[in-house]
């Protein structure tokens, strides 16, 4: 287990880790990848998670991009599933607040970019399996608000 030395520092009056991005992929195989490096992408993943484990924080914010599948993917639910399986396997889930990505819930359209648009069934799907895609909430004094930017001036209901 991994273990942080913390004896030159004082009592922490409240701790949290904040990851982001950790874009859970399903194994390609040897399919050719846009990076060679997006092999290692879930193994790097579940070592920030044992990180973040071994910090022992009062809670962890998850700012979005969960995985690396886009909502109209067909292995999206797959990918989805195996990266929260990876965090419980750490035992991390029940201590999360999860931001809504755009790899999570889909983006603003925007005929721009390459991305699935939000969804009111994409949003439904994430607050059933996460929560609310926006809270708020109270913690060592401290007043936590999470946003869903990816539903902002789209015309979805918040």
């Amino acid at each position: 287990m991994l273990r942080f030395d913390r004896t030159l520092l004082p009592p922490a009056q409240l701790e949290f880790a904040v990851i982001a991005d950790t874009h859970y992929m399903i194994d390609p195989g040897d399919a050719p990848l846009e990076f060679e490096s997006r092999r290692r992408q879930s193994q790097r993943a579940l070592v920030a998670w044992k990180m973040v484990a071994a910090l022992e924080p009062a809670f962890i914010v998850h700012l979005g991009d969960l995985v690396q599948e886009s909502p109209g993917s067909s292995d999206f639910e797959r990918c989805r599933r195996e990266a929260l399986a990876q965090i419980d396997a750490v035992g991390l889930r029940r201590h999360c607040h999860f931001v809504a990505g755009n790899h999570d819930v889909g983006d603003k359209p925007d005929p721009t970019m390459p991305t699935e648009d939000v969804t009111d069934a994409a949003l439904e799907k994430w607050h059933n399996l996460l929560g609310p895609s926006w809270s708020s909430w109270n913690a060592g004094g401290l007043h936590f608000v999470i946003l869903n930017s990816q539903i902002l001036n789209t015309g979805l209901e918040a």
